[in-house]
């Protein structure tokens, strides 16, 4: 089934003949797909799937690629992809940190393309039983998004794509695991996490 809230939007073929269309399949497996609408006969034709979520398609002026915002699980960001037509091949376009919106525009000529870009300013702050005396423990880094306390006094934090621990200071930060978690929980000796493998949700537990 698709979700029905992910409409990024559809774009028409400069031809006038195929509609390309994003949508977010649910169910046992999480899986976005780009799909070719042919307007003559309605067939639906999947030009490319991942497991990230797949932005508006916006087609060249010759109709041969489409520039398409694409999430990528691995770093936690989306960036700018070519996706052929109508083989669906993929080419890389952006390769930066920066974290492009899933809508986008385009100059008719196909020159010059314009989105926004996401970033995230978010930090860690420790107060004792006084809620109202707060230290920042971190500042300037990547995004921190989560932290939970170690048996050991130390702080895990989810950040993007990546999982990090450091001092209960914030000091000594390393990475703990390359992992694209949507929530991380201490349970025991371990730290279990919910993450996306293959499209399938799963926990994870970590030593």
């Amino acid at each position: 089934e698709s979700d029905v809230d992910f409409q990024p939007g559809a774009t028409w073929s400069p031809d006038g003949r195929t509609v390309a269309v994003p949508v977010f399949h649910t169910g046992k497996r999480f899986k976005a797909a780009l799909y070719g609408v042919s307007i003559t006969d309605g067939l639906r034709r999947e030009l490319y799937s991942t497991n990230g979520n797949i932005g508006r398609p916006l087609w060249y002026p010759d109709g041969n690629a489409m520039l398409v915002p694409i999430y990528e699980p691995s770093v936690g960001r989306s960036q700018l992809w070519n996706i052929s037509f109508p083989s669906g091949k993929r080419e890389r376009v952006t390769n930066d940190v920066s974290d492009y919106y899933m809508t986008l525009d385009m100059t008719p000529d196909g020159k010059n393309a314009v989105t926004a870009e996401s970033r995230w300013v978010s930090n860690i702050w420790a107060s004792s039983a006084d809620i109202s005396r707060l230290v920042q423990v971190t500042s300037g880094e990547s995004p921190m998004v989560e932290a939970i306390e170690t048996n050991s006094g130390k702080l895990l934090v989810r950040g993007q794509a990546e999982i990090w621990i450091m001092d209960a200071s914030g000091t000594g930060r390393a990475s703990f695991a390359k992992l694209d978690a949507g929530s991380i929980r201490r349970c025991g000796t371990f730290i279990v996490a919910r993450v996306l493998q293959e499209g399938t949700p799963q926990i994870v537990r970590l030593d």
